[in-house]
């Protein structure tokens, strides 16, 4: 894992639990949601990148840090928001960088969020 990305905290039920006035059965939804939306976000980010689409990355890109940001992953979430805003400045060689950087480190994370639920 790159070191500059470590997660910046475990996993926090209670957290969500909070964000969600404590609907367990909503904090269901919302973790199943988040576990497919995030990769389906990846994979878009590098289609756009592919295709030199900067509106996509963007919009991907800030779907993926406001997911990363409800479970906490504050630093992975930070990467996004560069990520967002490169290519919104037209840095689609930063972005493509940044991204390709924390691809690894993003799944990694939310494979081991994913078994801890």
């Amino acid at each position: 894992m790159n070191p500059s990305l470590l997660p910046s905290n475990s996993f926090d039920k209670n957290y969500l639990l909070r964000l969600l006035n404590g609907n367990t059965e909503m904090m269901g939804i919302v973790l199943n949601e988040l576990f497919q939306n995030i990769p389906n976000c990846m994979s878009e980010i590098n289609s756009s990148l592919i295709s030199k689409d900067s509106m996509g990355v963007v919009t991907y890109a800030s779907r993926a840090k406001s997911a990363l940001s409800i479970l906490r992953e504050d630093q992975l979430a930070e990467a996004f928001m560069s990520i967002e805003h490169s290519a919104r400045n037209g840095q689609m060689s930063v972005a493509e960088s940044t991204f390709s950087s924390i691809c690894g480190d993003t799944l990694s994370r939310l494979n081991k969020i994913q078994e801890s639920v």
